[in-house]
C-alpha cells in the first residue's frame, strides 16, 4: 500500500473535537484557493482539505488555530468521492503551523525573517 503525503496552505475555520473511542480527534478545514485563466478570463476555485489530528496534539491544535489562521498543513492525503458525486480531500495525521497573528504566508517579520 503506498500514501501520498500533501501540503496545503490556506485559511483555517475553526477547529472541532471529537471524542473517538477515548481518543480526542481534532479536526480543522483549510481553504485553498488557486486563480487561473479559462478562456481569457480568471476565475477564482476553492478547494476545502478536512485536517485531521489525534492525541495530545490534537487538543493542542484545537487551542493553537482559530477560523481565519493562514496555516500550512501536511500529512497523509485521503480522497473519496461521496454518494452525491462530491469529492473530498482529507489529510491524516495532519501537522499544523500557523503564521503569526496578522501575517500570511509571504511576509515576514521586521527581523526580515520568514513568519515560519
Amino acid at each position: 500500500m503506498s500514501m501520498c503525503n500533501i501540503t496545503v496552505t490556506g485559511f483555517a475555520s475553526n477547529p472541532e473535537v471529537k471524542d473517538i473511542g477515548g481518543n480526542p480527534i481534532t479536526t480543522i478545514s483549510v481553504a485553498y484557493k488557486q486563480n487561473r485563466k479559462v478562456d481569457g478570463q480568471w476565475v477564482s476555485e476553492t478547494t476545502w482539505f478536512t485536517a485531521e489530528a489525534g492525541g495530545s496534539y490534537g487538543e493542542t491544535l484545537a487551542d493553537k488555530v482559530q477560523k481565519g489562521d493562514y496555516c500550512i498543513v501536511s500529512g497523509q492525503l485521503n480522497i473519496r468521492q461521496g454518494n452525491n458525486g462530491k469529492v473530498y480531500y482529507n489529510i491524516r495525521n495532519a501537522s499544523v503551523e500557523t503564521a503569526p497573528r496578522g501575517k500570511t504566508a509571504t511576509a515576514e517579520s521586521d527581523s526580515g525573517e520568514s513568519p515560519f
